[in-house]
């Protein structure tokens, strides 16, 4: 029981060309550009979730391209909100609709410039999430894999969208909820 074979990420230098020990990986204050991403929803769990998209908001945009799947809260209430009317600069489209967790859909709504909008579908049940299949941003360019929907305990509605998008090559928690599927 001592020795075992497992898997976990390894934190790479590409200066020094060699793995890094977690001792060695020393954090400065940054700020990151925060983006807004959609993943289209191409195989919805539950009727209201067609023609959907799952929203993500992430302060690490460069880990996009290493996106795998998508976390949610198992214990978090979603729903769909259909997007009526924006204001000056929204990235959001009139009729598109977002799912996102219920608590957080105001602060949402705002921060995309929305200026009305209507609740489409509300307590999307985890089990509906978790068979839903969503498309990578960059589908049609080389990422034209499936983005499963998994339950992860580390989504929180401190901030952001209720969704964690998820790349397991860039950090501990995305992986293990990936090599927990």
């Amino acid at each position: 029981g001592s020795l075992y074979r497992g898997a976990k990420p390894v934190m790479w230098s590409v200066v020094e060309k060699t793995a890094l020990a977690e001792a060695e990986i020393e954090y400065h204050d940054h700020t990151s550009t925060t983006i807004w991403v959609r993943f289209k929803v191409v195989k919805a769990g539950t009727p209201a979730l067609d023609g959907a998209s799952v929203l993500i908001w992430t302060t690490t945009p460069w880990t996009i391209p290493g996106n795998r799947a998508i976390a949610f809260g198992p214990k978090l209430d979603y729903r769909v909100v259909e997007v009526q009317a924006v204001g000056e600069s929204s990235l959001a489209t009139v009729g598109e609709r977002l799912v996102v967790a219920s608590a957080l859909a105001e602060q949402v709504l705002r921060d995309l410039k929305v200026t009305a909008a209507r609740v489409v579908a509300e307590g999307i049940p985890p089990a509906a999430l978790e068979a839903t299949i969503c498309a990578h941003p960059w589908r049609g360019q080389g990422y034209d894999f499936e983005v499963p929907l998994l339950p992860g305990d580390h989504v929180t509605i401190e901030q952001g969208t209720g969704f964690v998008h998820t790349a397991p090559g860039h950090g501990a928690e995305d992986f293990d909820v990936v090599r927990a599927w």
